[in-house]
């Protein structure tokens, strides 16, 4: 039933435990006690692996991943024009926004002129049609 009233605390807009430093309310007492480590600049959550202290649990477990990712030499995220991989799917697209910016601008630009290209076509191709838009041969030049 605890379960239920903290649920029901969060639709009903009530936050019983309040910030003492800033008056920030809050619906559980563990979500204001790692919400006043930002005030107290502690940093309880510490990775096994290589020592660094972390605010938040969810943001050890984050950090967490990345030694899985490192060590396990796995980085999913390929960029498709360099050859480029990354460990999150964010980095890929900020490497392509960056390093192949004048690419893409440069595919925009073919893109379209090839669209603009395609309006100048008929729109359905009858044996009349195709024979007035051939071109001689260049041995009849």
């Amino acid at each position: 039933m605890h379960l239920l009233k903290r649920h029901e605390a969060v639709h009903s807009g009530v936050r019983p435990f309040v910030c003492d430093t800033c008056g920030k309310g809050f619906t559980a007492k563990s979500v204001l006690q790692e919400h006043q480590s930002i005030h107290t600049g502690e940093k309880p959550f510490t990775c096994s692996s290589c020592g660094k202290s972390f605010r938040t649990s969810a943001h050890l477990f984050s950090h967490k991943k990345t030694h899985m990712l490192v060590h396990g030499a796995e980085k999913p995220f390929m960029c498709d024009l360099c050859g480029k991989t990354f460990f999150y799917n964010s980095k890929l697209l900020e490497h392509q926004q960056v390093a192949h910016r004048d690419r893409e601008v440069h595919v925009r630009t073919v893109r379209q002129s090839f669209q603009d290209a395609q309006q100048l076509l008929p729109t359905r191709q009858t044996p009349q049609r195709r024979a007035a838009v051939r071109v001689p041969a260049l041995s009849t030049w």
